[in-house]
């Protein structure tokens, strides 16, 4: 898990990289708008996002907001 926002649990770096590509191709418009670094985390915040099912096998406590 990443920061509490992103789950990366059991995912590859292969899907991690499709999943960034897929979302700038969706959607191009927003490649103007932010940098590198947020588009990226907007993509894999919206592919894996965190549920309680990733918290408890990650072994994180917190409640899914």
């Amino acid at each position: 898990m990443l920061y509490g926002v992103i789950c990366y649990n059991n995912v590859t770096n292969g899907q991690v990289s499709d999943t960034v590509v897929k979302y700038m191709t969706e959607n191009p418009v927003e490649i103007g708008r932010h940098t590198a670094i947020v588009l990226i985390g907007i993509a894999l915040r919206a592919a894996y996002p965190v549920t309680a099912a990733c918290r408890q096998a990650t072994g994180d406590p917190r409640p899914v907001p």
